[in-house]
């Protein structure tokens, strides 16, 4: 039997409504410090639906704002275990780190389950602490995203052996990079991945996020092959050029030729205030790279629909 291709669906949790296939803007200290708290400003204060911040940056950044500044958009808080392993700082994040972030900043979902415990050493032992989430927030509506940690199928069926359904899941992640080294190989281990979640243990409802995947070009066909969700954090360090469906440098926002409503402000304000435009760059350049990943996954759900 060949896998059911994801089609266009609307998922509500707690009244908010995301429709999928996704792209969700994501953060992260590791790849773009500077950036950072701008960024994080102008995805609460614009009209974007969705995105994921890493609870390791905003505890580490003691950031003290209230992220939820809008009702309708989804809030996703990772764990913190991209920027545990590329730091080497496992030492100084602990569970209750991550607990009191979820408490303080109330996300709707929270994203990397089997990742919380850093220091045991068999990561198919953490399930203690999703029990330990759900016991503290099981009346806050707050929903998981358990991710896969299997870096061949036989770990992925290990997982998924000790894996219990439960209604608060929202989606099974697995990050793009443990799939391989070109896009051939990463589509053959997909389709494998989802045939072993979808078919052989039969959790075909539960959505599947693949992280940290946000080139344009394999956003369509990664779709198409049952992706639900994707995040990625190219929207605030590059220039997407959708003409060509590719990733540009930052600083080629005017090369590209674009009359989205963003690059028309910006050229304006180019001819009438050269010293602003400069210093408000970043901010034209993020508003234009969200609203073309949102027109790229509008025509992806038209495509699936």
């Amino acid at each position: 039997m060949e896998i059911e291709i994801m089609r266009k669906r609307s998922i509500m949790i707690q009244n908010k409504i995301i429709q999928t296939p996704e792209f969700i803007p994501s953060l992260t200290t590791i790849k773009n410090f500077s950036n950072y708290p701008l960024a994080l400003n102008f995805l609460k204060n614009q009209n974007f639906s969705h995105f994921m911040i890493s609870a390791y940056d905003l505890h580490y950044l003691n950031y003290k704002e209230e992220i939820q500044t809008k009702s309708d958009f989804l809030f996703f808080l990772d764990s913190g275990a991209f920027e545990i392993y590329n730091q080497n700082n496992s030492l100084n994040w602990k569970n209750e780190q991550l607990l009191n972030c979820i408490g303080k900043f109330r996300p709707d979902v929270v994203v990397s389950l089997d990742d919380i415990n850093f220091n045991v050493g068999n990561r198919y032992e953490d399930y203690e602490n999703y029990n330990l989430l759900r016991k503290r927030y099981e009346n806050t509506g707050i929903f998981y995203e358990f991710v896969l940690q299997g870096r061949n199928f036989e770990e992925i069926r290990l997982q998924l052996d000790k894996f219990e359904l439960d209604k608060k899941i929202f989606a099974f992640c697995y990050p793009e990079r443990y799939l391989g080294n070109n896009f051939k190989t990463r589509k053959e281990n997909l389709t494998k991945i989802l045939k072993i979640i979808k078919e052989e243990y039969g959790f075909s409802e539960i959505l599947f996020h693949l992280m940290g995947c946000s080139y344009p070009k394999f956003l369509k066909q990664y779709s198409q092959m049952g992706v639900d969700l994707f995040d990625g954090v190219h929207w605030n360090d590059s220039i997407y050029d959708k003409s060509k469906n590719m990733l540009l440098d930052f600083s080629e926002l005017l090369s590209i030729n674009c009359n989205c409503s963003y690059c028309t402000q910006y050229k304006v304000l180019m001819k009438n205030n050269l010293i602003k435009a400069e210093i408000q760059y970043e901010l034209f350049a993020f508003g234009h790279n969200l609203l073309m990943y949102k027109e790229l996954m509008e025509e992806v759900r038209i495509d699936d629909g």
